[in-house]
Parts: structure tokens; sequence; C-alpha cells
């Protein structure tokens, strides 16, 4: 594996230590303990509810890194099989309640109750019965917004499961994540290629068309810190990066489709899986400045992660390691792009990296024997999870406030889990 580093003014090897500084204290004070740069603090976004994972990898720079504390015993708590195949993944709302999409006989958008499993209620989102449905995301007042698919219609519910009001696109929505600004405005790519800024009353604000704008299913659509630039894969090009305001492409990066989820960090850098033959032509890791430049990248050679959509999107633990998954390689790297570890699993593919406020990693590995995995952040397993996962776990994972696990599986007769 390489590392090719662009633009680093210096070495953050050190990435779990902390500087001192004076800082605002009076004189004579004793000085602040201030993180040295690649510390990750949480990005206020007023539009999202303040729950344990109110969207699709939990926030709006998709940075699947939970707040609370990942479970201690490794044991289910409770299964819920009352569903199909669950597309899009499961939010956390307040209270505890858990929301997702499920198509088969029974397609629709589900809340169910977090502590037992139970099905609360079910609104009918119609599509077909082989279908994509975006994951639901909770807003700031408890309303959902979710969408039917292959119809094109995007859905604001209420707590109950009561339609506000719904808005038709001219193709299906078939983004696991829709993104949502800090004002509510909710943006989408339909299937024409066409992104969508959609007000929080349900009218269109504007949208514009372009052969760039990816149509697929994988797509996830994230935010710089400021809001203003909104992030996803494209078409023929690894990344687009969109500015809302002005409503116009900023810059593109990569030369072959995107295909795994970006995420940005709260110092404004992307990071995303892809390949450009114009920087090293290699399967890599690279981590972007706001600017389009490279800031460093990593190779780690595996075709079928930016070709075909394996292995595991890049997250980032609160003090700046960032991880991801090849097909059956797990890496972790300091800030600067250095490699921290590298872990191999040989009997299956790692599909979803978690972390918890703890800097604990969660993770699915499916093959013939699923199990979970959970690591602390040097890579050392501390639990492994095996008994009653009889399905295969898939990218649809989040942490609840009590400290629940929770993970869909991925087939046609499908199972939602809790692990305590």
């Amino acid at each position: 594996m390489k590392l090719k580093k662009l633009l680093i003014p210096f070495s953050f090897i050190l990435s779990t230590l902390y500087l001192f500084s004076c800082g605002p204290n009076e004189p004579g004070d004793p000085p602040e303990l201030v993180p040295i740069p690649g510390y990750q603090h949480d990005i206020p976004w007023p539009s999202l509810a303040d729950s344990p994972w109110p969207k699709f990898r939990h926030d709006a720079q998709g940075t699947n890194r939970s707040q609370y504390s990942g479970p201690t015993q490794g044991v289910i708590e409770w299964v819920n099989k009352d569903f199909m195949m669950m597309t899009g993944a499961a939010t956390i709302g307040y209270n505890n309640e858990i929301f997702l999409a499920s198509l088969g006989f029974e397609t629709g958008i589900y809340k169910l109750n977090g502590n037992t499993g139970e099905i609360i209620w079910r609104y009918d989102s119609l599509g077909r019965v082989i279908d994509l449905h975006p994951c639901p995301i909770v807003l700031s007042d408890s309303n959902i917004i979710a969408s039917s698919g292959s119809e094109g219609r995007l859905l604001k519910l209420n707590i109950e499961g009561n339609l506000l009001w719904e808005f038709k696109a001219d193709a299906q929505i078939y983004n696991k994540g829709i993104g949502v600004d800090k004002l509510g405005n909710i943006y989408f790519i339909d299937h024409l290629h066409k992104l969508y800024c959609i007000s929080p009353n349900g009218e269109l604000v504007w949208s514009q068309q372009n052969d760039l704008f990816g149509p697929y299913g994988n797509i996830s659509i994230v935010f710089s810190p400021d809001g203003q630039t909104i992030y996803f894969e494209g078409f023929g090009v690894g990344l687009v990066a969109f500015d809302i305001i002005n409503k116009s492409i900023k810059w593109t990066f990569g030369n072959i489709n995107g295909v795994s989820f970006p995420m940005v960090d709260s110092q404004g850098h992307i990071y995303f899986l892809s390949q450009n033959n114009e920087i090293n032509n290699e399967h890599s890791l690279y981590c972007l400045n706001e600017d389009g430049t490279v800031n460093w990248y990593f190779e780690h050679g595996d075709k079928d992660v930016t070709e075909g959509g394996s292995g595991a999107p890049p997250c980032i633990d609160r003090d700046g390691n960032i991880y991801f998954a090849t097909s059956y390689k797990l890496f972790s790297l300091y800030y600067s792009g250095d490699l921290r570890f590298s872990k191999k699993n040989v009997d299956g593919g790692y599909d979803d990296i978690i972390i918890d406020k703890n800097n604990n990693l969660y993770i699915w590995i499916s093959g013939d024997d699923p199990r979970g995995l959970v690591l602390d952040n040097k890579g050392k397993t501390i639990l492994e999870i095996h008994n009653g996962i009889d399905k295969m776990p898939k990218i649809f994972n989040a942490i609840s406030s009590e400290g629940q696990w929770i993970v869909c599986s991925y087939e046609w007769i499908n199972s939602i889990y809790s692990i305590k």
C-alpha cells in the first residue's frame, strides 16, 4: 500500500494528543486543552433531529460516527422478521423510535419501538415489489422525510405516520442518502440525472439536470461544514462538488463512476474511494481540500471497491483517524493519511463500519459465517457476535442512546436486530 501526500504542512501522527494553548483565558488562568488539528467535533445541523441516528450514515457529513456508546454484551436483545428486503437503512429518532423502508408484499415506511422491535405503524409508500427506497430522515420537529422510490414521490410524514405532503419528481428517486440543508431544504437526484431542491413545505425551489449527476441508488448527498456545498457521486466522474447558493458545479474529481459514499470531516476535507488517472490512476482513498485539490491519497489497489462498491466507505473517529475497508481488508489511517493498521478477513467481506463515542468500531462481516465484530480503535477485537444472525447484514447500521447496535439484514426474508 502506498501513501502520497501533496499538501501536508506537518505530520499529525500523534493525533490523539492535545496541545496546550492559552486561548481566550484571562491572565493567570491555567491553559485550556485544545485539540490538535484533526480532532473532530459535531457540526450543528438545526434541521435534523438531535437524536441518536437521524439520517443515513448518521449526519449531514456522512461520518457514520455516533455520540453514544455501543453495546458491551454482544447478545441479541430482540429480532423482528416481519420484513422483506430493506434497501435503505434504519434511522433512530427521539424516544428510541426506529424508522426504515421495506419492500415486498407490504412495501412501506415503518416505525418501530426501539425497545422491543415491535411495529408501531406502516405507511404504504406503493412502488414495485422490487424497488429501492432512500433511508428515512428524522427532522428536528419529529417529522419524517421518505420516498416511494420507483414512483419518484418524495414524502413528508408526521410522527404518527400521516402524510403531510408529497412531491412528484420526473423519475425514480433511488438515493440512499437524501440531503437536508441547515434551513430544512431537501436535496436528491432522480434517475434522469436531475438534482432537486425542495422546500420544507414540499415546493420546488429549483432543479438542475446534468449528465454528470449520478442516477444510481447508492448516492449519498453530504454537506460541507458551512452547509453551502454538497458532494455526491458522479456519472463518468467520481465526485461532484455543487454550490447550492450559486446553483453551479464547483469541481469534479475522478474518471470513473462514483460508487462509494463520500464523507466530510469537521475541517471540510472530503474523503471518498475512487480512481483518477490524472493523479495516480490507482484505486485509492482520496482526501480532498474544499477547492478540489488533493490533500493526500492512499493506494489500496482493490478495483472491486471503486468499480463495484465492495467494502466499506470511509468514516472518521473523534480523534481524526480514518477507517475504510476493501473487499477483504480493513484499513485505519492517521489524519495525515499514513497507515495506522490493516486487518485482513479471509472468509468474508467488510460491509460497514460505524464508530461510537469511545472510538470503538462496529463492523459486519458477510459471507458463509455472517457476524458482527466490535474492535477498539487499534483493531483489537472486543466482541464477536455469531449466534442468532441468520441473514447477510449490509450497510444498515445504527447505534441508539440505549447502547443498542441496530442492524438490518439484506435478504428476501429480512430481519432487523438489536444487539446489546
